[in-house]
């Protein structure tokens, strides 16, 4: 969504003042003479900030309103020894409450951790805790499900800072748990120096990670690695890494984790201040990387911004659609500015700015030591950061609010906005594992109660701003002058610049202006008015005082006379009515000032009415509360709104009421309006149970399962150590099993121990065919499960010795019991192969093997020639392998087959049909053929002969005459062995 104009936003909060209010705005925070410093910023659901810092020597927390209008402020005070200075170096906002962190210190040195809770309409602190004897300070805290996190680092030597983690319960501040405080070493330097953790993420899935630095005191003193350390809720510290740069591959390098986010539930980026060739460690610059939960690092970015150097990164915020780096540059140079470098969500350079006041420059204070580097915000499009007016003299120091939208331009303020070019180093990803050495340190911690009010003064309040008009019958000119300013910018609500503005119009006029010196605005209205005879009157009621209840209105009447013409009038900044005899009512729902203007077109007359609006009591709590059985006694904080007091129905008369069990309890709102109640119900959660049989030993058939079944109470979501997430598991091997049980209260566990066996298996053939020596035998390996085998023979071995055909027996025993299987053993014959004939003349075009009466004992096959094997039919002459087969060998015989064979059928070339008995009939000397046709011509191609039905002989003679001698054609048609029909055309010699 586009971000409102600076105007436009000052508009909407003007429209609320009455004609000729006068008011100032700044960002700045600070009392003339006091040195005052911020280190975190918050923003509440109501756009409210919470601004954390010092003030002398004091912590100072301030609330203030959108329009920079303080609410309330205190200084908290963690120390009497005016030496020590406290500094809250974290502060957050949840609901009503705020919390945060920090340390005394005095000079460089840290002189003790504290962290507190406020009420966050109040400022009133539940409590205060300090360890001043410790020489220790947080940099981080915070919160998930009823705890605190706190991110420390402990100075153990005077010398060397470790890192360590702490949790605290939200209602009492009393410490839960506590790491040992970490003494990281990366590898292969087993050195320890500084190990300090600036910068931890939200707690998501009951895990935090934290950056921060870990730097070598050994061979390259200047080494230092942006670390990546993970814990959980339970105060395991599951992860241990330094990223960047490999310590083993040289050169020296120079890292600082500065700030750590969740970019989803996966991701994680971190953005660093680092010098990767560090010959005198001056050159910093910023940088970003994304990594994933185990350190795996997904791509790594540096950025040198143009025509500046020492480019320190103070803070971070991730948008929807990329990251926000806020710091400064040129760092102790004067001309010091910030910067603010915006990316997208893969690291990519989108633009950058740099940012400078008019006159002098800004700073980022980042805590005692550069191991803080404070709390920033990203609320609905806008960036919240925090800088200080700088000066050589602490007392000139000032807080400053850095407001910025999604283009990194700034929200009401005079600020020099500049854009700059930044080039784009890509690193190679890299992680390496830390090593650490762990030390016993607690922390105790006292009770603090130290809070006072504080009064913020207004260092806009010194310029005088005057509006003067100078008016005619159709128009006026009114000039604006901020006394006491030089060079002021002004502008006016109908878009005109300038100190003056010709308006003819009787519309109330605003304008604003700007010192360009302090950046404060300034911002006033006036109503031209165009001095003529007044021919009119216009009235409104006298002022009141309204109960408004939930959709309630209230109508404002105008009372008009003396009107001799149509006249023109507008209530508020509503659309102009023209020519109008009487003016309609207008209807309000809240309070405020509201005036109507009326023209006749010369005189313009103008009244108000200013309408004290009250809104009965608003409760807005949810109206059940479920609670652990384990959390009481629990904090009924219901939101309270426009309300003088308060009481529950046990009297109690504070805004929030501590209850020990469940019940309904009653909470009343009274304002002078009336009162609003409320039923509280308070009902209890009962902590999980969850129960196994704590061992079971059993015997299962081979792949069969069995179930286990946990008996569990108030249990809403389970986990197996198999990583089921089921309320029970089938499982088919011997182990240890866990299932955990859970509710919103905690979890419950159970172990049980199961040792599963399995019935024994045997596979014996029921026969078994094969060919042995009597008397010699083979060995037979049964197949079947682990156990004990038994044969009827006696032998106790899986192998038994086979020597003779019968019924063999084999029993197999487990620790599950025994199964039972015998096989009958047949002793093969020798082959015996008979071919009824060595070669088959055969008038098929092809036949199947039964036809060639081959018998076996066993099983045979035919291979042609070449070694094919045959199938069911031959259809070719040739020669045939019969190979005969059993287990025990093989028998080859040989025969030739020959089909379709046409040598059968003859004829012979000449006869001599003559007295003697030699030759005398033409006739065929075949067989296995039977002739259909038979036909016989002359030279002539007359038919001499013809028969049908066979062929009886010719003796030469055409119509019982012998015929001449010569070559005479012969076509015989015949059927052969196979049946096929076959013409024949020859010739056969009469010789006489």
């Amino acid at each position: 969504m586009k971000q409102p104009s600076v105007f436009l936003l000052l508009l909407v909060f003007i429209a609320l003042l009455p004609i000729g209010a006068f008011s100032q705005s700044n960002s700045i925070i600070g009392e003339p003479g006091t040195n005052e410093y911020g280190l975190s910023i918050c923003v509440d659901d109501f756009g409210n900030t919470i601004v954390g810092g010092t003030r002398g020597n004091a912590a100072l927390v301030i609330k203030q309103d959108a329009q920079n209008n303080t609410i309330w402020s205190k200084t908290l005070s963690f120390t009497s020894n005016s030496q020590y200075t406290s500094e809250i170096g974290f502060i957050d906002v949840l609901a009503d409450t705020i919390f945060g962190c920090g340390w005394v210190s005095t000079g460089s040195n840290i002189g003790g951790a504290v962290y507190f809770k406020l009420n966050a309409q109040t400022g009133v602190p539940y409590w205060i805790k300090t360890a001043t004897s410790s020489v220790s300070c947080f940099s981080t805290m915070r919160y998930s499900n009823g705890i605190y996190m706190l991110v420390a680092a402990v100075n153990v030597n005077g010398i060397d800072r470790d890192g360590k983690v702490i949790a605290v319960a939200s209602s009492t501040g009393q410490i839960i748990w506590e790491t040992p405080t970490l003494s990281l070493r990366f590898p292969p330097n087993n050195a320890d120096h500084l190990d300090d953790f600036t910068g931890a993420s939200e707690i998501v899935n009951g895990q935090m990670f934290i950056t921060g630095r870990s730097y070598v005191n050994g061979a390259n003193s200047a080494d230092m690695r942006a670390l990546l350390i993970g814990v959980d809720v339970t105060g395991n510290i599951f992860l241990k890494r330094y990223l960047l740069f490999d310590i083993s591959n040289g050169g020296v390098h120079r890292f600082y984790g500065n700030r750590i986010e969740f970019d989803g539930v996966d991701s994680l980026v971190v953005v660093y201040t680092g010098d990767d060739n560090c010959s005198s460690c001056g050159d910093f610059k910023p940088g970003i990387l994304k990594c994933d939960l185990q350190g795996n690092v997904k791509f790594a970015k540096y950025f040198d911004i143009q025509g500046v150097s020492i480019e320190m990164v103070r803070s971070f915020n991730r948008t929807p659609t990329g990251y926000v780096i806020y710091g400064l540059v040129n760092n102790a140079m004067p001309d010091m500015r910030l910067f603010t470098l915006k990316t997208d969500k893969q690291g990519n350079f989108v633009s950058c700015k740099l940012i400078a006041p008019q006159t002098g420059v800004y700073s980022v204070y980042c805590g005692v030591g550069n191991f803080a580097a404070g709390h920033n915000e990203y609320s609905n499009g806008i960036h919240y950061f925090l800088a200080n007016t700088y000066s050589s003299n602490p007392s000139l120091r000032d807080i400053k609010k850095i407001i910025l939208d999604d283009n990194l331009d700034n929200f009401t303020d005079c600020s020099l906005n500049t854009n700059v070019a930044v080039t784009t180093t890509i690193l190679a990803p890299f992680s390496g594992q830390l090593v650490s050495i762990d030390a016993l340190i607690p922390f105790a911690f006292t009770n603090s109660v130290a809070s006072n009010n504080v009064v913020i003064a207004n260092q806009c309040a010194t310029a005088n701003f005057n509006l003067s008009s100078s008016t005619s019958c159709n128009s006026a000119t009114i000039t604006a002058q901020l006394n006491g300013v030089n060079n002021a910018t002004y502008t006016w609500s109908n878009g005109s610049s300038g100190n003056s503005v010709t308006v003819n119009t009787n519309d109330s006029l605003f304008v604003t202006a700007v010192n360009p010196t302090n950046c404060c605005i300034y911002y006033d209205t006036i109503v031209p008015a165009i001095p003529v005879n007044q021919s009119f009157t216009l009235t409104l009621p006298a002022d009141t005082s309204i109960c408004f209840a939930q959709g309630q209105t209230w109508t404002v009447n105008a009372l008009l006379g003396n009107v001799s013409a149509p006249i023109d009038y507008a209530w508020n900044n509503d659309p102009l009515t023209t020519n109008a005899n009487s003016i309609a009512p207008f209807v309000v729902s809240a309070g405020g000032t509201y005036w109507i203007t009326a023209t006749d077109g010369c005189v313009t007359v103008t009244d108000s009415i200013t309408v004290d609006g009250n809104a009965f009591p608003s409760i807005v709590s949810n109206s059940t509360i479920q609670v652990c059985s384990d959390d009481y006694p629990y904090l009924l904080s219901p939101t309270l709104s426009n309300y003088t007091s308060v009481s529950w129905s046990d009297g109690t008369t504070q805004n929030t009421l501590s209850v020990l069990q469940a019940g309904i309890y009653t909470v009343t709102a009274v304002n002078n309006c009336g009162s609003t109640a409320v039923d509280l119900e308070v009902t209890t959660l009962l902590n999980p149970t969850i129960q196994l049989i704590n061992s079971i030993d059993t015997c299962l058939a081979v792949g069969n399962t069995m179930t286990l079944v946990p008996i569990v109470s108030d249990v809403t979501d389970f986990l197996w150590s198999t990583s089921a997430v089921l309320d029970s598991i089938s499982v088919n091997s011997s182990g240890t099993y866990w299932v955990a049980g859970t509710n919103q209260c905690g979890s419950d566990s159970a172990f049980c121990a199961v040792t599963i066996n399995y019935f024994p298996e045997l596979a014996l053939p029921a026969v078994l065919d094969t060919c042995f020596e009597i008397g010699v035998g083979f060995a037979y390996t049964a197949q079947g499960s682990a156990g004990t085998y038994s044969w009827n023979s006696g032998s106790t071995s899986a192998t038994e010795w086979i020597n003779q055909e019968g019924v063999y027996t084999c029993t197999l025993t487990n620790q599950c019991g025994s199964i039972t299987q015998s096989m009958e053993v047949n002793r093969l014959a020798a082959i015996d192969l008979y071919i009824p004939e060595d070669s088959f003349l055969l008038c098929y075009e092809s036949i199947h093997q039964a036809m060639l009466g081959i018998e076996t004992n066993y099983d045979y096959e035919i291979l042609d020639e070449q070694g094919h094997l045959i199938g069911d039919f031959i259809d070719e002459t040739g020669s045939y392998t019969v190979h005969a087969y059993n287990v025990c060998g093989t028998l080859d015989r040989t025969i030739y087959i020959d089909l379709q064979n046409e040598q059968y059928f003859y004829l012979p070339n000449a006869f001599t049909p003559d007295a003697d008995e030699y030759n005398p009939l033409f006739i065929d000397k075949g067989y296995n053929y039977v002739i259909d046709q038979v036909e016989i011509y002359n030279r002539w191609g007359q038919l001499v002969y013809e028969e049908s039905g066979g062929f009886s002989g010719w003796d030469g003679t055409y119509k019982d005459v012998l015929c001449q001698d010569g070559i005479y054609q012969v076509k015989i048609i015949y059927l052969n062995c196979a049946g096929k029909e076959t013409v024949f055309h020859g010739h056969v010699v009469l010789l006489k």
